[in-house]
């Protein structure tokens, strides 16, 4: 496989995805269902996101690194807005910045309006899709379906997540952290459609989880996930972090730029 299509593919790596005293595995998911609960019922949320892929070829190994900044108002105004840096692992793919507002359609409460802006572009590209969620195949950047990919998982697997018996610290704050270890067959099973579909080569070994929360209020701190997977018939060898850190709860109020057309 070429070296452009591999680093592509690294690009769309997105997975679909410690405390006071352990506990069973039973005895974890309510505690992990409450810190999407305490999610759910705030009205939005800002957090900062990274993803750093690593690939092998031969005795090359090449390195990517994507960062984004999510804006998400999920009830009154339903949009997002993500800023996403791709430094190039090669020549052949330039970096560049990518803009997304997401709405809620005026038109059917069901489904959104996506605009992107990518560098040095200046045109607004529209699409309408669904609402995120888990049985949705369609594949988008914009932060209210990244956040759901990494939520997917955590929902999908929560009775084999683990407590950690010792407190931890995210960014001088309290934490609870939660882990679990899926392997090849829990992942093949289970993953993401979109993903399935767009990455047909791609085979999943091992992902870990590590969920962060709030022993006080149980918000979410930080997610984050390691994935180690082969591509393509040459079975390259690749590995991914991703993270995702949450820096506020508050009020998010934003306005679509004044060069989106919007009825």
């Amino acid at each position: 496989m070429k070296l452009k299509q591999i680093l592509i593919f690294s690009m769309l790596l997105l997975i679909s995805a410690s405390c006071t005293s352990p506990l069973n595995k039973k005895e974890v998911s309510p505690s992990i269902a409450s810190t999407e609960k305490a999610l759910n019922e705030k009205d939005s949320f800002t957090a900062d996101y990274s993803e750093e892929t690593i690939n092998g070829l031969n005795s090359e190994k090449v390195s990517l690194t994507n960062t984004a900044t999510l804006s998400v108002g999920s009830k009154d105004s339903a949009f997002s807005t993500m800023t996403l840096l791709r430094p190039s692992g090669a020549e052949e793919i330039p970096d560049s910045k990518q803009t997304i507002y997401t709405l809620l359609n005026p038109k059917n409460s069901k489904e959104i309006i996506e605009y992107t802006n990518q560098d040095p572009n200046t045109t607004w590209q529209e699409r309408t899709m669904p609402l995120p969620g888990e049985n949705n195949k369609t594949y988008s950047d914009n932060a209210l379906y990244l956040h759901e990919r990494l939520w997917t998982p955590i929902r999908t697997f929560k009775d084999r997540f683990t407590r950690s018996d010792k407190m931890s610290d995210v960014d001088g704050k309290k934490a609870v952290s939660f882990q679990a270890v899926l392997l090849k067959e829990d992942l093949e099973k289970d993953i993401d459609p979109a993903l399935k579909k767009n990455l047909s080569s791609v085979s999943y070994d091992k992902l870990t989880i590590t969920l962060w929360s709030d022993p006080d209020s149980s918000l979410p701190l930080k997610i984050e996930m390691q994935s180690e997977l082969t591509i393509g018939e040459e079975k390259i060898p690749s590995s991914s972090k991703e993270t995702l850190v949450y820096t506020s709860f508050d009020p998010v109020k934003e306005t679509l730029p004044e060069d989106i057309a919007t009825e």
